[in-house]
């Protein structure tokens, strides 16, 4: 089952531009996606897409879903699923988001509150975490 029943999640646009570049890293080839408070689809192991770079920054997909870790147009981390695939993740829809911009950090690196969508609107969710699996 993927992370937003099908349908897209919340839009997340937050005006702000990409940011400044960092000097980039070698991106993490496995993430873990911990979301105890709700979209427990989203949670799990993202493996990197290392052919793929949608808006110009790393893809991961879930392991065993069609779950994916996206940077939108506007530099924010994103997990969406089937419906921003389909938009090549020209988007910025998602059922959880990271609100700060990342400025090419990878996501288990960027410093800032992951919020969470619940229907209506966005929530920040201090229990969303992103971190590099071994």
């Amino acid at each position: 089952e993927d992370c937003g029943g099908g349908g897209g999640g919340g839009s997340a646009e937050s005006g702000v531009g990409a940011g400044s570049s960092v000097v980039p890293e070698p991106p993490p080839l496995l993430l873990r996606i911990v979301t105890p408070n709700g979209w427990p689809e989203c949670a799990g192991y993202y493996a990197l897409a290392e052919d793929e770079t949608p808006n110009g920054h790393h893809l991961w997909k879930r392991v065993d879903g069609d779950t994916w870790l996206y940077s939108s147009p506007h530099g924010q981390w994103m997990v969406g699923g089937p419906s921003e695939r389909r938009k090549r993740f020209d988007c910025s829809t998602a059922w959880v988001y990271c609100s700060t911009v990342h400025g090419g950090m990878p996501p288990d690196k960027v410093e800032g509150l992951w919020e969470r969508w619940d229907g209506r609107a966005f929530f920040p969710d201090p229990d969303i975490m992103v971190t590099e699996a071994s």
